[in-house]
């Protein structure tokens, strides 16, 4: 039996309401799922596209709410956002963040809220013309705490491509143990992996925007 994740959608919103509404019916809405907006706007364009959102799901089963913030004092907003994200996650094993439309000092605000709490979440964002869709892990605005050792390896596989086990050794001359332990490591925290199809570990996306040159 498949177990089902309970998802809520954090969404900021500006004066389009479009960016959430294609967002909520592409994931599909299933019962108990949430949709938290925060806005940091009086417009009467904002309520507009609120009332838009509303009207659009009323028949679903999707639990909405907003939350106005004012983003004038930064150490206030900050501490306002993380109380409700920190309470509305709690049971939610899947969680978006849909950052596509209001105030950019509001966007700001809850990244840092998603970075300094290390909330596992997805961070989408759409450009304004709807032509670029970037969904991204939060983990990769975590900081990471890797050894040189490993960040060695993460860069050959970067440069190199897939490599098996022994020439990753033979290339960094290193210990085969302690490279293995390394790539263990590194596996867990989904920064590379082993492609069972051509028997080689590679480097993840995620790994690949850590590393450079």
């Amino acid at each position: 039996m498949t177990e089902y994740k309970f998802m809520i959608v954090f969404a900021t919103l500006g004066f389009d309401e479009k960016f959430i509404i294609r967002d909520i019916f592409s994931r599909g809405i299933k019962q108990d799922t949430k949709l938290v907006i925060f806005t940091s706007s009086e417009d009467q364009r904002v309520d507009k596209a609120y009332s838009s959102i509303v009207t659009t799901f009323r028949s679903l089963p999707l639990n909405i709410e907003k939350y106005k913030i004012n983003i004038e004092n930064p150490f206030y907003a900050i501490s306002s956002i993380r109380k409700i994200i920190l309470e509305k996650i709690r049971g939610h094993s899947e969680i978006v963040f849909n950052l596509s439309g209001g105030q950019r000092i509001l966007l700001a605000y809850i990244l840092s809220v998603i970075t300094s709490e290390k909330i596992n979440c997805e961070i989408l964002m759409i450009s304004e013309d709807s032509s670029i869709h970037v969904s991204l892990p939060s983990k990769i605005f975590f900081p990471l705490q890797l050894d040189s050792i490993s960040i060695e390896i993460m860069r050959t596989l970067k440069e190199k491509g897939p490599l098996k086990p022994g020439e990753i050794v033979k290339t960094l001359n290193r210990g085969r143990t302690t490279i293995w332990r390394k790539i263990n490591r590194l596996m867990e925290e989904n920064l590379v992996e082993f492609d069972s199809r051509i028997k080689r570990y590679k480097i993840t996306e995620i790994g690949s925007a850590f590393t450079y040159f």
